[in-house]
């Protein structure tokens, strides 16, 4: 009976970590052929018994959580920065945008993003600039996109960035796939 509740627990709560005490030493191979590591055995010393309980809470807090999909979007057309919060909204990923390099730097830092899509042609400081910020930075974005019109001379100083292309105008489904894998790759979470 025991055994067949611990394997409804474990089915229904995979999450949920088990301690289990057992009468005698003869029921440990059940156990282990559920795949259930933890376990004690009567009679038992309760220090043991906190112990194993302490290190089971202590690891459950230190289980990473999962980090928010966060893209910051940089681009100077209005058009195209509704566009896109539309577009990346309705897939789940929290959306910044700035329309120059200085903002864009300074929401990256405080918002954490952790994707970013920046447009080459930007007032001020260009897109080049803003990427090489954003690279060099203690946190640099686990995925970085470059938007562009043209390519023409800046072919040479893109290669060098190292990061995918997407020229306007934009194909939206190619957009999505590479903004999905990055976060699949890197484990981002999309909102529900």
């Amino acid at each position: 009976q025991s055994q067949k509740t611990l394997e409804e627990i474990s089915k229904k709560h995979p999450e949920i970590q088990l301690l289990v005490i057992l009468s005698n030493a003869a029921e440990k191979p059940l156990l282990l052929k559920q795949d259930i590591p933890e376990f004690i055995i009567r009679p038992f010393d309760f220090t043991d018994l906190s112990q194993r309980v302490k290190h089971l809470l202590i690891s459950a807090e230190e289980a990473p959580e999962e980090e928010t999909a966060r893209l910051l979007i940089v681009d100077d057309e209005p058009m195209i920065l509704d566009l896109l919060v539309d577009e990346f909204s309705n897939l789940g990923i929290e959306i910044y945008t700035a329309s120059n390099g200085r903002d864009a730097l300074k929401l990256f830092k405080e918002k954490r993003c952790n994707l970013a899509l920046v447009d080459l042609t930007l007032p001020g400081m260009s897109g080049v600039e803003v990427i090489r910020c954003l690279q060099s930075h203690a946190s640099p974005p686990k995925a970085l996109v470059i938007l562009t019109a043209a390519m023409g001379d800046s072919m040479g100083e893109i290669k060098h960035l190292g990061c995918p292309v997407i020229t306007k105008p934009m194909d939206l489904a190619a957009l999505d796939k590479t903004i999905l894998d990055a976060c699949a790759r890197h484990g981002l979470a999309l909102r529900k």
